[in-house]
């Protein structure tokens, strides 16, 4: 398997466990303080940096039953960084190529997420409670979403984002007072 992404751990443990086709068994992986840039390209410089708190095992849930037999790989306290304006919408696709096991595109979530511009005149910043991968080009947002731009802040219960295609950045925001739209990428 062919990884896009160099990995930089700068954590205390790493267990990688490898599955029979020579890729990765997800569901076992186990990361800690890890910094992961997405490089695009020939440039020497990453397009985004995800940044990963704690990355480790859980179990899908029916209601609030933890089921045993369905493992699945969980990133939490995730910070997506983007570094170069020109390449955001690569850089996000790539980010979903990372996160997503080959094979089966809904057996990883991110909880807490953040989306940052830390080198750009984008101000905007996107905070999710949880992300599921529901499609290969959409990321659906749950149990809270915060979307901070220079003009407003908008709060919903969940919604989803393009990462992919024409309408990559595209965030639809279930809220009160019903759905908003939003460009994640737009200043």
């Amino acid at each position: 398997m062919k990884f896009r992404a160099w990995f930089f751990i700068c954590g205390i443990s790493v267990a990688v466990t490898a599955s029979g086709d020579g890729g990765i068994a997800w569901s076992e992986l186990r990361l800690r303080g890890a910094a992961i840039p997405i490089f695009l390209g020939t440039n020497s410089e990453p397009a985004a940096v995800i940044r990963v708190k704690n990355m480790g095992k859980d179990f899908r849930r029916m209601g609030f039953f933890r089921i045993g037999l369905l493992p699945m790989a969980v990133a939490e306290d995730v910070t997506v960084e983007f570094r170069r304006p020109e390449e955001m919408t690569n850089a996000l696709s790539r980010a979903h190529n990372w996160f997503t096991p080959p094979g089966n595109p809904r057996v990883a979530e991110l909880r807490r997420v953040v989306f940052l511009f830390p080198d750009s005149k984008i101000t905007n910043r996107l905070e999710v409670a949880r992300v599921r991968f529901a499609a290969k080009d959409e990321w659906q947002l749950l149990d809270g979403v915060l979307l901070r731009t220079p003009n407003q802040t908008t709060r919903g219960s969940s919604g989803t984002l393009r990462v992919a295609g024409g309408g990559a950045g595209l965030i639809r925001c279930n809220t009160d007072n019903g759905t908003a739209e939003f460009n994640l990428f737009t200043p």
